[in-house]
């Protein structure tokens, strides 16, 4: 299912790729858990490494993004559970983004999908160590010449429970994030 997805999403954005100037965005920032990932976890780092194939208009969007929330109470010394201890995701996401026209303020939408690797201070994934999920963000762009500063905010939801202590799915985090794009 979430091969077909990043297919489609691929070849939705594919057309008018092939002239495109590659665009580089480094992001960082905040993630916030929310729901019950945010019962055991604080507000930690969230950091992005993308590369969009087109300034403006509809255009796939490449990405690895990484999240650290740190864990509210310590880890036990004779094994853990996966509400406690330090929660790291990395992820491979691929975009649909929207990203208007113009020269002054530019504002922009994404919608994806991604699988993302979940680790867990000393704890072992009953579930195996990849997720997919999906993810939705909006942001703004002001240009400084050849390079451009960035605001982003934007929600991660992964296709599993681990981490947040409950029986219940999705796992979300929300990302707000200021960067700079090349």
């Amino acid at each position: 299912m979430i091969y077909r997805a990043c297919v489609v999403v691929l070849a939705v954005c594919a057309v008018g790729a092939v002239e495109a100037q590659p665009r580089i965005g480094v992001d960082l920032g905040t993630a916030i858990p929310t729901g019950d990932l945010g019962t055991h976890r604080s507000a930690g780092l969230a950091a992005t490494l993308s590369a969009t194939l087109r300034p403006a208009g509809l255009t796939p969007r490449f990405e690895v993004a990484l999240a650290r929330l740190s864990g509210d109470e310590p880890v036990s010394e004779n094994g853990s559970n996966s509400t406690r201890g330090d929660y790291r995701a990395v992820g491979l996401r691929v975009s649909a983004m929207y990203r208007g026209r113009g020269s002054g303020l530019v504002a922009y939408g994404l919608a994806g999908v991604g699988l993302y690797g979940l680790r867990i201070e000393r704890d072992v994934n009953p579930y195996g160590d990849v997720f997919g999920g999906i993810h939705l963000g909006v942001g703004l762009e002001v240009p400084l010449g050849a390079a451009a500063l960035s605001a982003e905010a934007g929600a991660v939801a992964m296709a599993t429970d681990y981490g947040a202590g409950a029986f219940n799915f999705p796992t979300v985090h929300v990302p707000l994030t200021v960067g700079v794009r090349f």
